[in-house]
């Protein structure tokens, strides 16, 4: 098993350990080809603004040239699992879904 599976919270708390967590799974996601570095871009600015219920339209703007709401539907295509993904990816791409999606108020469910 790996060690990365038990990363996210039982708690909804987004505190420090957290986002140090939710890197890592991020990073164990582009490591193992489950998130394209594009898609990586997308879920590690998400998980970094998650404390803070995501960012303002404005930093969405700059940063990704989109509204929340189309940002929000480029993370739930990022963590959406895909076919050639194995069973550990899924699940964590799933837990790592709902957590964002909770903190950004966006709703619990992967496209």
């Amino acid at each position: 098993m790996n060690p990365l599976e038990s990363t996210l919270p039982n708690t909804r708390e987004l505190d420090a350990a957290w986002l140090r967590r939710s890197l890592g799974v991020c990073s164990f996601l582009e490591q193992s080809r489950a998130l394209c570095p594009t898609d990586g871009a997308v879920v590690t600015f998400a998980v970094k603004w998650a404390p803070f219920g995501g960012p303002s339209p404005e930093d969405l703007l700059v940063t990704f040239g989109v509204s929340r709401a189309k940002f929000v539907s480029m993370l739930r295509a990022a963590l959406a699992p895909r076919d050639s993904d194995v069973h550990q990816a899924r699940e964590m791409k799933r837990k790592l879904f709902t957590e964002l999606a909770e903190s950004w108020g966006a709703g619990s469910r992967p496209a």
